[in-house]
């Protein structure tokens, strides 16, 4: 049987351009258990295609804010272009090194 793991989400959005700024990605993560919510902006990079732009934000969150050496994973649900990302440390046995790389969707099974 597989064993199912139940971890907090982030939250990527993509964000247009205005007079001002240029399109970007937010990764944002809500306050709860007594954290702060927190937030990252990433610039929208035109060579690699929207999953992988959404991958690198939730990357770049993972980076400022988790101090795990985090990874992400696969995206998750979306609703209304938004993408829900999940992470794993990278001292966690049993984790591929590249389970979480954009663009490829890998799944891992238990028995």
């Amino acid at each position: 049987m597989a064993r199912i793991d139940t971890r907090a989400a982030l939250r990527t959005r993509y964000h247009g351009p205005t007079n001002y700024k240029c399109s970007r990605i937010s990764a944002y993560r809500d306050g709860w258990g007594g954290c702060k919510s927190q937030r990252c902006y990433v610039s929208w990079d035109y060579a690699i295609n929207p999953e992988q732009n959404h991958a690198a934000a939730a990357q770049a969150f993972c980076n400022k804010f988790l101090n795990n050496g985090a990874r992400i994973s696969s995206p998750g649900l979306c609703f209304d272009g938004d993408y829900f990302w999940t992470w794993h440390a990278t001292e966690q046995k049993n984790i591929p090194k590249d389970y979480s790389m954009p663009g490829q969707i890998l799944v891992r099974s238990e028995a």
